[in-house]
């Protein structure tokens, strides 16, 4: 599976120091308004994929946020 940007704390750096976290706040800022997935939305695909049938076999699956650019 291929997701778009997903809203996590993957990667916060957890023994930085005060200037670290900062600029790292500043990073997750910087994503405000723009169209981003949440862990749930992903949760909710694999969760989908793994309830589909015996017979059907789902090769490759792109999940993006409505009017997330390409």
């Amino acid at each position: 599976m291929s997701p778009g940007r997903v809203e996590t704390d993957f990667g916060s750096p957890p023994n930085a120091d005060a200037e670290t976290l900062e600029k790292f706040r500043d990073l997750r800022n910087s994503f405000k308004g723009l169209h981003i997935l949440t862990a749930k939305d992903v949760a909710d695909t694999v969760l989908f994929v793994l309830s589909t049938p015996p017979n059907v076999q789902i090769q490759e699956l792109i999940v993006r946020a409505v009017g997330e650019p390409y």
